[in-house]
């Protein structure tokens, strides 16, 4: 897959996630709010908010951070594993 190919996979998906409201969950389960997410990427807080309500969707340049940044909180928020596991310690 060429780099150009791999970036417009990039942008689908962050367009996805803010759509189906992964991206939401990912940033709240990673304990980052919106306005910390607007900061690292450059854009209002508001801005965020419409991408997390399905009003707008990011540009491609700032969705190919977000990407960059979404997939790094992935790994920082509770895992679906752990929040069974502890379901079932309890």
């Amino acid at each position: 897959m060429t780099t150009k190919q791999t970036q417009l996979r990039q942008i689908a998906e962050v367009r996805r996630m803010f759509r189906d409201g992964e991206a939401e969950r990912v940033r709240r389960g990673a304990g980052i709010s919106q306005s910390e997410l607007a900061r690292t990427i450059g854009v209002a807080s508001s801005t965020v908010s419409l991408w997390e309500s399905g009003d707008r969707v990011p540009r491609a340049s700032v969705a190919l951070l977000c990407w960059q940044i979404l997939s790094t909180l992935r790994g920082l928020g509770p895992r679906e594993d752990d929040a069974q596991t502890t379901r079932r310690e309890s």
